[in-house]
């Protein structure tokens, strides 16, 4: 008897279940088409104002944040018509009043989640550099890849891909060497105590002066740095442009180009010379 009833009661609620869905089943689709319209014209309105964007003076960072922002508020939007045909709305918005109080005490153990987030709307905004630039923050250096709202993406010259959080950004020292669009190259040449120091500056900077990769402005310096161990060093500055050069086949070039004038001017690159002082006992050992 017991059995009957409690199949007659579960059959009962089964039939009440089907026919709500039943029911529901307009409304439900009503929400889809609702919810999916609201999608696609989040993804229309994200793609034309990145565009329009793009025209004005917005840089690409705040440009990302601004479509992103546009495109979840629309999806929010849509979210809530939907569920406001299928009448979940009140009990939608009861439930993130409860996540409320919550949310107090979750948002101390996230707290590092929101610091990157808000550090990455700064970076949007200040724009201390772009995709593409060459960057050093840290001991990190290497190529944005892309900028997120929570962290950045960097290649370093290795070819790997490290993962920095933007609150690193707002604490520690960025080194943006695409900022200006040039980059010093450095280069150490000796030569001997001898030689004509005027001469060899001379002879150095028409090696390598009217090399394309060399930037007119700011001017080349070639000047006289240190008295060497064994060379009197000479320091050559030029700048090339960066992004865009190649500063180790810069270097290179040149190195190769100055060593070869320098031979044919008749300069020897001075090696290290160590002068060893024996005992007259050891000296008169060694020469018997």
């Amino acid at each position: 008897m017991d059995v009957n009833k409690t199949t007659e009661i579960l059959t009962t609620k089964f039939e009440h279940w089907y026919e709500s869905i039943i029911s529901m089943l307009p409304n439900l689709a009503l929400a889809l088409v609702i919810f999916i319209a609201f999608w696609i014209g989040a993804k229309i309105v994200q793609k034309y104002t990145g565009k329009a964007l793009k025209k004005s003076d917005f840089n690409v960072n705040l440009n990302n944040l601004i479509t992103s922002a546009l495109r979840i508020t629309i999806i929010g939007l849509g979210l809530v018509f939907a569920l406001g045909v299928l009448k979940l709305d009140k009990t939608v918005m009861s439930f993130l009043a409860g996540l409320g109080v919550a949310g107090i005490a979750i948002g101390f153990a996230f707290q590092d989640l929101a610091s990157n987030f808000i550090s990455g709307i700064m970076i949007a905004v200040r724009s201390p550099f772009k995709i593409g630039d060459v960057i050093m923050i840290g001991s990190t250096l290497g190529t944005v890849m892309d900028i997120k709202l929570r962290d950045t993406v960097i290649k370093n010259f290795d070819g790997q891909i490290i993962i920095v959080p933007n609150k690193d950004f707002m604490s520690k020292e960025i080194t943006n060497y695409a900022a200006n669009g040039e980059r010093k190259v450095k280069i150490t040449v000796g030569v001997g105590y001898q030689d004509d120091l005027n001469k060899a500056k001379r002879v150095i900077r028409e090696a390598i002066e009217n090399q394309d990769y060399i930037l007119k402005e700011p001017e080349m310096l070639v000047f006289c740095d240190n008295f060497g161990a064994s060379s009197m060093d000479i320091q050559v500055h030029f700048w090339i442009k960066y992004p865009g050069g190649d500063i180790i086949a810069a270097k290179d070039d040149a190195i190769i180009r100055i060593k070869k004038e320098l031979d044919e001017n008749g300069f020897d690159i001075p090696f290290p010379i160590r002068t060893l002082s024996l005992p007259d006992s050891l000296t008169q050992s060694l020469a018997k």
